[in-house]
């Protein structure tokens, strides 16, 4: 049963890593997002020659945004790091509450099975004490062993 357990706990573990690793690229992907965006904001270069202000307006236009429309990538790479942050404490919540509720099933699991192997083993123990009182109270007067052979007879065979 250990074994089990060992087994199905590396394997949401392995999940659990995979999860948070794309969670986190997701998050830098975010994060570059606003960078970018900062950079197409506050670069010398005229917007003209800006190649990154050009994308957010081709962008912008690709989604339906007619004539000036900007997809802004401060806004957009801000959003997608809330969003993955949300998403990322979620899962931590997820994990850790499974992980507590594991615990303390198998906790209680250990409890109750030592309470059962010490109600075994006083039971055991009760048990054997009334057999040794109804062997003493019977009072059977039997022989412990057979009686010893007089002196003399060790060496005589017996005769054919």
């Amino acid at each position: 049963m250990n074994n089990k357990y060992e087994e199905k706990r590396k394997k949401d573990r392995k999940r659990e890593i995979i999860i948070y690793t794309i969670i986190g690229v997701l998050w830098l992907g975010g994060l570059t997002m606003c960078i970018l965006g900062f950079f197409a904001y506050n670069s010398p270069v005229p917007y003209k020659y800006n190649s990154i202000y050009q994308a957010e307006l081709t962008i912008g236009k690709a989604f339906g945004g007619g004539g000036n429309k900007v997809f802004d990538f401060r806004i957009w790479g801000a959003v997608v790091c809330l969003v993955m942050m949300v998403i990322f404490l979620i899962f931590v919540h997820h994990y850790a509450n499974k992980y507590e509720r594991d615990q303390a099933r198998r906790s209680k699991q250990e409890a109750r099975l030592q309470r059962l192997l010490e109600k075994d083993k006083l039971e055991s123990e009760k048990a054997i004490e009334r057999i040794k009182e109804n062997q003493i109270s019977l009072n059977v007067s039997a022989p412990s062993s057979a009686p010893a052979p007089m002196k003399g007879e060790d060496n005589k065979k017996p005769q054919e």
